[in-house]
């Protein structure tokens, strides 16, 4: 079983690499919050139409803790919210290595919360996990004007730590749902839950923006070529995020986790092919260390 566990995650983490450079390449000056909507209003109908394929989507009953899953719900939703503010401004490569941070940080939820046994080998991952964080920060920060280096300029750092512990908090309510349910209907309700949220904050700054008709053009003015970039990153993701919430019910969230992360290395590649990514050797350093980190949670 921990095998089937540990192909559904590696499945998952192929796709999940691709999808964040194609969002990323078809975002440009798209509103953050009208592109969030549309990619987990596609991820939602993603696993409604695995629930209704696989049989699951009548599962209403059985869930037992409508509490835990309406949590994870919200919390998913918190974390995209600061994923994608903070990969509209910052760089592939460094968006995904603080989103490895949840590594850690879920590392440390799950032995406080589900008593998940925690080796000597993923405490020392997670030390090499941080060292390689703050080496690729640091590299970016290198690459950047004195200018570009203000407060306002990196926000984004702040939003990706901020989803890192969201998406972790996430992972372990999700994990603490017993519910005898198919991850596809479990997954669906969340995805809904996010979808909701995303449109509702979506809809509050439109309101906000004065002229509405200016708003509304800046949101749909994109180019047929972006749009497609932006939803086949939503396929991508959804396809990797339904492999990720079988692969728990297989094997430990740690290795599940861990290995979903491990998409920034064929990220790191795509970036550096289609985005121009520049691929420094601190960059590369610091991308084997996370790879050393990694390889030592899944041992």
């Amino acid at each position: 079983m921990q095998i089937i566990g540990l192909i559904l995650a590696g499945m998952s983490a192929i796709l999940g690499g691709s999808s964040v450079v194609a969002t990323k390449a078809g975002m440009g000056k798209a509103d953050v919050y009208w592109v969030n909507g549309l990619s987990n209003t596609i991820i939602f109908c993603m696993f409604a139409a695995a629930a209704i394929l696989f049989g699951s989507f009548n599962q209403w009953g059985l869930v037992e803790s409508w509490p835990l899953l309406t949590a994870s719900g919200f919390f998913l939703g918190i974390s995209w919210v600061f994923y994608y503010l903070g990969l509209k401004d910052g760089p592939v490569s460094v968006v995904l290595a603080l989103q490895n941070l949840s590594i850690v940080m879920t590392m440390v939820l799950s032995a406080v919360i589900l008593r998940e046994h925690i080796s000597g080998a993923m405490l020392a991952g997670a030390v090499l996990m941080v060292a390689g964080t703050v080496l690729m920060i640091e590299r970016d920060e290198e690459n950047k004007s004195s200018q570009e280096k203000n407060c306002a300029s990196r926000k984004w750092i702040v939003y990706e730590v901020l989803s890192a512990a969201c998406i972790s908090v996430s992972h372990i309510l999700t994990k603490m749902d017993s519910s005898p349910v198919d991850s596809n209907f479990a997954s669906g309700i969340r995805y809904f839950i996010v979808m909701i949220m995303m449109w509702i904050l979506y809809l509050a700054k439109q309101k906000e923006e004065k002229p509405r008709s200016r708003h509304r053009q800046k949101a749909w003015s994109l180019a047929a070529g972006d749009l497609v970039k932006i939803v086949l990153g939503a396929i991508l993701l959804g396809g990797g995020y339904i492999f990720f919430y079988k692969a728990l019910i297989f094997a430990d969230v740690n290795v599940v986790t861990t290995i979903f992360r491990m998409s920034i290395i064929l990220s790191a590649v795509l970036s550096a092919v289609f985005l121009k990514e520049a691929m420094l050797r601190k960059k590369i350093a610091a991308i084997l260390i996370m790879t050393a980190a990694l390889a030592l949670y899944v041992m």
